[in-house]
Formats: structure tokens, sequence, C-alpha cells
């Protein structure tokens, strides 16, 4: 849930980081500038590799040339970043990624030719998996099996506020306004 959108993305990434860091969540100025320069250097650092790979792929004249030049474009926006973060630029992967791959995606947005998307549709939804299960795979690793059954019991908790909330949301609040039967929204 925490990873559902491009801000909490940012907040849980640079918490996340600072816990692992001091050992301790904790929500001060840095951690507050991290997360500012993490998403709108994303934003930006997105949009710019967005308009270079569209206009490289001006040049290409072949729908498999574009989803290889799709799929370059996934990984260095999460490559780039992290280099940066190396010398103490703090940019997000995941708002870089989201940024380019919306500024790819709409080439006539930026008027630039529009290309087929309906061949690159199903090659982008497994890179899309394939991103999900690494970004799930390195948060694994920020975590210490010595407070496991803790964390399982918060992780626990959390699904079923979730779940909870949901069933709420879409049974009973959607339900008197779109005229469904409890049956129906269900």
């Amino acid at each position: 849930s925490a990873l559902n959108d491009a801000v909490a993305i940012v907040i849980v990434t640079e918490l996340f980081l600072s816990a692992a860091e001091t050992g301790t969540i904790d929500i001060s100025l840095v951690v507050l500038f991290a997360v500012f320069t993490g998403f709108f250097g994303g934003i930006l650092l997105g949009y710019i590799m967005g308009l270079i790979f569209l206009k490289i792929n001006q040049h290409l004249d072949h729908y498999v040339q574009t989803n290889y030049l799709s799929l370059a474009l996934v990984g260095l926006t999460f490559v780039i970043p992290v280099f940066l973060h190396e010398y103490g630029i703090t940019i997000s992967p995941a708002i870089t990624s989201l940024t380019a791959g919306t500024v790819f995606g709409n080439p006539q947005f930026f008027k630039f030719p529009r290309f087929a998307k309906s061949h690159i549709h199903e090659f982008n939804n497994g890179i899309a998996e394939i991103g999900e299960i690494v970004a799930f795979g390195a948060f694994g690793t920020l975590f210490s099996f010595v407070d496991f059954w803790l964390a399982l019991g918060i992780a626990l908790l959390f699904t079923i506020v979730t779940l909870g909330s949901r069933y709420i949301v879409v049974v009973y609040i959607l339900r008197f306004p779109s005229g469904l039967t409890k049956h129906e929204s269900i």
C-alpha cells in the first residue's frame, strides 16, 4: 500500500533509508529535504530522459527497436538516480521511471510523431511486473529477521485495515450514489 502512489514511494524509501542508516525512523529536515529533492528531481530527470528517448525513437523504423529503446529507458531511469545518489544527489528512481515512461508513452503530447503503442503494450506490462518484483525484493533486504514476527504482525494489521477500509468504501459509500445493491457492489 505504501508503494501505490508516487509521493508514498519517495516518503517510504527515504524513511527506510534513514532507518537503515540511523537505526530509527526520524522525520527530520534532512529527510524532508531528501523527499523534496527525490520527488522533484525525479520528475525533472524523468522528463529530460523521456524527451531524449523520444528524440532517439524518431530515428527508428521498427516497433522492435522501440521495444528495446523502452527497455533501455526503464533500466537507465533506475541506474542513473542510483549513480547520482553516490555523489550526494538524491533522486527517486521510481519517480524518474514513472515520469520518463509517461513522457515516452505519450509522444504526440510533446509534438513527436505517434508510434504504435499496441506493439509495446505487452512488453511494457512485462517490464512493469519485473520492476515490481525487483522493488519488493530490494525493500525486503532492508528488514532484519530479528524483528520478523513484529514486522509480520504489523504487516498483517495493515493488510486487515486496508482490506476492511476498501470493503467499506466499495460496498457502503459507493453503493448509495450509484444505486447498486449490496450484492452488486460486492
